[in-house]
């Protein structure tokens, strides 16, 4: 498999799309997500007035990019379930500020973004050559997971009473967004400043979930991208070897 197949999945393409494509759609992913991530999220919470709706349809516009242009037989059908996925969210996020549309707002984001998850996971643990490509998928992938589960603890504020404290309250949808985004993240990382304490025992379990995958993804990621380079760097020599191996049969034969 060519590096420029890295998000080809199992299985034949039924289409080819252009390496520069594929490889331009996960590199924007990954611009839009450390921006969402490190940039926008703080700034929300700074209290900036920044389009948070709007930040929101671009990242979700490129995710559902991301998935439609690779060549996993897979990754097309999930794209085409994350449009109205996409448009469910938003609709539900911006249109009203009934509790019931916000939490299903919340659940159809967090399945959109699981879709994503899926198509980035196959990709970079897909059979193939070792690339930067594929390890700025291992990045999208580790950022995904914090943005799933700020998701997931959104849904718990909405459904759950005092789920969590030191929480501004839904209403505040700058605020709230940003504040649960800090605590998935902080979570992830083990960072745990404890400003944000999850009270509910399924919040709990959702934190301690999300801080274990934050130790566990890293070094599987590591590993495989460690395991890649080494097979790729022993390639050469093993055929080397065995390109020996069959001119030294040759001459014994002819003797």
């Amino acid at each position: 498999m060519s590096e420029g197949s890295i998000l080809s999945g199992m299985g034949s393409p039924r289409m080819t799309i252009p390496r520069s494509w594929r490889e331009g759609s996960l590199t924007a992913l990954l611009v839009v997500q450390a921006v969402v991530v490190f940039v926008v999220v703080p700034a929300i919470a700074s209290g900036l007035p920044l389009p948070s709706g709007l930040t929101l349809l671009v990242l979700l516009g490129v995710m559902c990019a991301t998935c439609i242009l690779t060549n996993d037989r897979l990754a097309p059908l999930l794209g085409g379930i994350m449009l109205p996925l996409s448009a469910a969210t938003l609709a539900l996020q911006l249109a009203t500020a009934n509790r019931i549309a916000q939490i299903a707002g919340e659940a159809t984001g967090l399945l959109t973004f699981l879709l994503l998850g899926i198509v980035v996971f196959r990709a970079v643990f897909s059979a193939g050559r070792f690339s930067g490509h594929r390890i700025r998928g291992a990045v999208v992938l580790y950022l995904n997971t914090g943005l799933s589960f700020a998701f997931v603890h959104r849904l718990l504020a909405q459904a759950l009473p005092n789920a969590y404290d030191h929480v501004p309250p839904s209403e505040q949808v700058a605020a709230f967004w940003a504040a649960l985004d800090y605590f998935s993240f902080s979570t992830l990382t083990a960072l745990g400043p404890g400003d944000i304490v999850p009270l509910q025992p399924i919040a709990r379990g959702a934190a301690v979930l999300e801080s274990t995958l934050g130790q566990l993804l890293p070094t599987v990621l590591i590993a495989r991208v460690v395991t890649l380079a080494t097979s790729q760097a022993d390639a050469p020599s093993e055929t080397n070897e065995s390109d020996a191996h069959t001119a030294q049969a040759s001459r014994s034969m002819r003797q």
